[in-house]
């Protein structure tokens, strides 16, 4: 499955997550691939949960050594920008 594609497609324009004591903010749109995305994220996942419905939607990145919670961030919609 194609992550990083699947994300933009639902509407998200970024990831937000702790590395470390830094809280790091990536826009997916300087990411190229999977790949990059996981370099990124300083994760390789066996399994990824999706919780999209949450106040602030988030994912979950499973690997051997840890799990990593990702905060998914969405772009705004034409709606809240067209009352304006």
């Amino acid at each position: 499955m194609d992550l990083l594609q699947f994300l933009v497609d639902e509407g998200f324009c970024g990831i937000m997550f702790n590395s470390g004591s830094k809280e790091k903010n990536i826009g997916l749109d300087e990411l190229e691939s999977n790949e990059q995305l996981f370099e990124t994220m300083s994760i390789r996942p066996l399994a990824v949960q999706y919780f999209p419905y949450e106040k602030e939607p988030y994912m979950v990145c499973t690997s051997k050594e840890t799990n990593r919670t990702i905060k998914l961030i969405k772009t705004r919609s034409h709606s809240s920008v067209i009352g304006r």
